[in-house]
């Protein structure tokens, strides 16, 4: 439906690549993520300079297992506000903006992405920035982050990121 939407040819079934990702014509770009309740689809027409995107969807909710020290890195633990609602809505941010950060790079690192190998902040204006500290030397890219939570669903974090090649 994403990509009739966006005009562009929907293949009758979509496959997976082998790291899970949408397997789109090469007219396209995207990325899908979904929870129990939700699924969402983001795509976009294949363009000139290159980049790819992704999407994740959060439910934001207690945690009750705390995943800070397996998904943050020591400088973004250092910023999290204590125990409590705020800080696990701040980790689940920092997560989802991660997991869209991962979605986008597949294309051009073509290998799962370990949590520490991108750094999320928010800005004082509450905009999300990130970068990357790829342990293979992949890039450099540019990676921009768009936080589209509230609205119809404000118990849902909605994070889609823009990853291209940075040119020299």
């Amino acid at each position: 439906a994403a990509l009739v939407a966006a005009g562009l040819e929907a293949p009758d079934a979509i496959l997976a690549t082998p790291r899970g990702a949408p397997l789109l014509p090469p007219s396209a770009v995207g990325s899908v993520s979904h929870k129990r309740t939700i699924a969402v689809a983001l795509v976009a027409r294949a363009a000139t300079p290159p980049a790819a995107i992704g999407i994740d969807v959060e439910e934001i909710r207690p945690l009750h297992v705390d995943i800070a020290r397996r998904v943050l890195t020591p400088d973004e633990l250092a910023g999290l506000p204590p125990e409590g609602p705020a800080r696990d809505a701040a980790v689940l941010l920092r997560f989802s903006a991660k997991e869209a950060i991962y979605k986008a790079l597949d294309p051009w690192v073509q290998r799962f992405v370990a949590f520490e190998e991108a750094i999320v902040a928010p800005t004082p204006d509450g905009a999300l920035t990130a970068r990357l500290a790829l342990t293979r030397g992949e890039g450099p890219f540019t990676v921009e982050l768009h936080d589209a939570r509230g609205g119809d669903a404000p118990d849902l974090f909605l994070i889609a990121a823009r990853v291209s090649p940075r040119r020299p």
